[in-house]
């Protein structure tokens, strides 16, 4: 048996008993995605899919669905990040636009120089 087909029947094996890691499931579902293309890796994975008979029962498990699951693509959803103003930050802007405001106001305003007596 070559290698890469003992990988699979290994990988498949610690996916189905939930023993797999996170890295073992990686690269079973890479293998699983390459299967669409091969015809050869797909018939040898669904045969060692087949003959598995595992130690506990697992007939409440909807292998359909899994198996649907498993080969339609990510969905990655991005959203995007708003960022709010908290309200200090809002009042120390709107009091800066007001005193540069009343400052423009008060430097370009001509003052009249005579005194009232």
């Amino acid at each position: 048996m070559p290698l890469y087909k003992e990988r699979i029947h290994y990988l498949l094996e610690a996916y189905i008993s939930r023993q797999a890691n996170s890295a073992e499931e990686n690269e079973l579902m890479d293998w699983v995605r390459e299967a669409e293309e091969d015809s050869e890796l797909q018939s040898y994975m669904l045969d060692v899919w087949n003959e598995f008979k595992p130690t506990e029962s697992i007939s409440s498990v909807n292998w359909d669905e899994m198996y649907s699951r498993v080969m339609e693509p990510p969905v990655i959803s991005i959203e995007p990040k708003v960022k709010r103003m908290s309200w200090v930050r809002f009042s120390a802007a709107a009091v800066i636009l007001i005193a540069l405001a009343a400052g423009t106001y008060l430097h370009f305003t001509p003052h009249s120089s005579q005194t009232v007596v």
